[in-house]
C-alpha cells in the first residue's frame, strides 16, 4: 500500500486482487514474521509480493513516461 503511493507521486487508481482470490502478498523481508504465520498460509510464496511490485513499478514508470513525466 504505501510503498505504492510512494512510487505513484500523485493520485493514482490499481484495480486488483480482491475478494482472496490470490490470498496475501508479502514482500520477501516479511515472509517469515510470526505476526503473518495465519495469512502465510494463504499466501502463493514468498516471491509473490515482490513480483508484483515490480509489475507496479513497471506500470508507473510506462504511465509516467507516457504522460511526459520523466523526472521521476
Amino acid at each position: 500500500g504505501m510503498r505504492i503511493k510512494k512510487i505513484c507521486g500523485h493520485p493514482a487508481m490499481l484495480i486488483g486482487l480482491a475478494n482472496d482470490e490470490l490470498g496475501y502478498l508479502f514482500p520477501s523481508y516479511d515472509y517469515d514474521l510470526a505476526l503473518y504465520d495465519y495469512e502465510r498460509t494463504l499466501s502463493i510464496g514468498r516471491a509473490a509480493g515482490n513480483r508484483l511490485m515490480y509489475w507496479i513499478e513497471d506500470l508507473v514508470n510506462y504511465a509516467n513516461f507516457s504522460q511526459g513525466i520523466h523526472d521521476r
